[in-house]
């Protein structure tokens, strides 16, 4: 004999072992999916920063090419950059040492194509020296009042690349030694 199946004999789930199911499911996605977002943009911040500090090591290695290093100012080191526009306006969010800074006419910011902001902190590379170094500050999302920390990087004389926490001591802080601390980076930046 033939067996018949109908509604009530048929498998399945019921309604009550369904909602168990997305509700198991939507936990699950609550603590996964800021995680993975603040991911994304840890990860989307520490490449532009590195871009743009590649930027300004280039340039500053085309602006050797052309000029001496002294303690003398560096007149305009941005024609050897890639960038937007200049900025006079906005601000870049928690440099270290001061929680926010403007850009002004006398120093303005640069625009970067990612959408970064850029600020030169110094005006000199104060000589020739291994120790001595411009700063620069990188705002990643270029907005100002946002989550995201700037990093600070020091380019010096004879071209190395660091961030302020890895900084080489003593460097140009008001003639001051400093002693590198790497958990003063963003939690975000490493290298």
């Amino acid at each position: 004999m033939k067996r018949v199946l109908t509604c009530k004999t048929l498998p399945g789930f019921t309604l009550a072992e369904l909602l168990i199911a997305l509700l198991i499911l939507g936990v699950i996605a609550t603590f996964t999916i800021p995680k993975v977002l603040v991911a994304q943009s840890s990860s989307r911040d520490k490449a532009i920063a590195k871009e743009a500090a590649a930027m300004v090591a280039g340039a500053f290695a085309m602006y050797k090419l052309d000029n001496t290093i002294t303690n003398q100012w560096m007149y305009d080191f941005t024609p050897y950059m890639n960038y937007v526009s200049r900025d006079s306006v906005s601000y870049i969010d928690d440099s270290p040492g001061y929680p926010i800074v403007q850009c002004r006419t006398w120093r303005p910011c640069l625009r970067l194509h990612s959408g970064a902001i850029m600020l030169f902190d110094e005006d000199r590379i104060g000589g020739a020296g291994t120790n001595n170094g411009l700063w620069f500050t990188i705002d990643p999302d270029g907005k100002s009042g946002s989550a995201n920390l700037s990093v600070t990087f020091v380019i010096y004389a004879n071209g190395k690349l660091r961030t302020w926490g890895t900084m080489e001591s003593p460097t140009l802080t008001n003639s001051n030694t400093y002693h590198p601390n790497p958990s003063v980076d963003p939690a975000w930046f490493s290298w």
